[in-house]
């Protein structure tokens, strides 16, 4: 378990990079859940009397009056995490690659990508109105495709559905549905992929895009709308990743398809949140690219690296910030070595090829 003292420098460390790079929240480093930034808090214009953790008004709010200790409860939820709407989901952490298309590029920025795509929805988001909020989606465009999945989860076919993927679909008019058509895969190792039928060309049956989200219900919920998915329908038992690929192009090819709208530019991505999910079997990885001569190591926490000769002689210490750090083995003679990974809560030992 880290110190008090290093997991505040942690989080004034993850708030400030939060707000160099214009995020509303940041993933607390213990409990995992997203925490609203300063500035968030700022365009609201008053405290709200939660308690919040970067309050910038100085908590004046909080504890006045019996009314106000119930907001205070129950805000201190909400400003802690969208997340705990619903107990036992999680959003999607990490994005393996991401390919646009053409047509549209809101949210493809460095600004705002991938913080756009690894939290819930667009707290805006409505059954009869789209958001197109840089922050909160991501637009792959005519034909992109993006792979998304999860570091310290897998998820899992139970009964029911396993996995939702929330995109900006609504409806408009006389119920016409503005639908942006995705077909969707999932793989364990991210090179073999297993698709659900998406019947883009007609019915829209199985695709995602087409279900309108309610951020006002309860996510993960049927009732918070999104594509829902079942591992079992594609004899799937566990995966890590989900790969989305634009299929708009079906519907903006043909004016006769019932969804037909000429301003359809591609799909654009919200959130994808897991419902049947377990811890990975070890809290760390580490990988060895041949080809690059690097070691590539994933910390949940502050951890170190020590690589040993099979002789047990030590040849280098690396001590490594949370997140996803590259070693270099440039320097190393050619040769087999040991590698040690320690964390406050693992210890693991690899066999690397120089």
């Amino acid at each position: 378990m880290e110190s008090n003292e290093s997991v505040t420098t942690l989080i004034n460390k993850l708030h400030s990079e939060a707000l160099e790079q214009g995020r509303d929240t940041y993933r607390d480093p213990v409990t995992g859940y997203a925490v609203f930034t300063a500035d968030y808090h700022r365009r609201r214009g008053t405290c709200c009397g939660s308690g919040c953790r970067h309050c910038p008004f100085n908590h004046v709010n909080v504890g006045k009056g019996p009314r106000r200790l119930m907001s205070t409860l129950i805000g201190m939820l909400l400003c802690l995490t969208a997340q705990a709407q619903v107990p036992n989901v999680w959003f999607a952490d990490t994005v393996l690659s991401f390919s646009p298309g053409t047509g549209q590029n809101v949210g493809q920025g460095p600004v705002f990508f991938p913080a756009n795509v690894l939290r819930g929805p667009d707290p805006q988001a409505r059954p009869t109105s789209g958001s197109m909020d840089p922050r909160e989606i991501c637009s792959l465009g005519r034909g992109g495709e993006i792979i998304v999945g999860f570091i310290n989860r897998v998820i899992i076919d139970e009964p029911g559905d396993d996995f939702v993927v929330l995109e900006n679909a609504f409806r408009y008019g006389r119920g016409r549905l503005f639908a942006e058509p995705g077909e969707v895969s999932v793989s364990t190792d991210g090179v073999t992929w297993a698709t659900f039928a998406c019947d883009s060309l007609e019915t829209l049956a199985g695709c995602a895009g087409t279900a309108p989200v309610d951020a006002t219900q309860r996510i993960g919920e049927p009732t918070g709308g999104g594509d829902r998915f079942d591992l079992a329908t594609i004899g799937a038992d566990s995966v890590r990743w989900v790969r989305i690929r634009d299929r708009t192009g079906a519907i903006i090819d043909n004016p006769q398809h019932p969804s037909y709208d000429p301003t359809l530019t591609g799909f654009d991505l919200d959130a994808i949140v897991a419902i049947h999910a377990v811890p990975r079997a070890f809290s760390a990885s580490v990988q060895f690219a041949a080809t690059s001569e690097l070691l590539t190591v994933y910390a949940p926490s502050t951890a170190m690296v020590d690589m040993y000769t099979p002789a047990g002689r030590l040849v280098e210490t690396q001590y490594l910030e949370p997140g996803i750090s590259e070693i270099s083995l440039q320097k190393l003679p050619p040769g087999l070595y040991l590698v040690r990974y320690t964390d406050p809560s693992t210890r693991l030992v690899y066999k690397v090829l120089r």
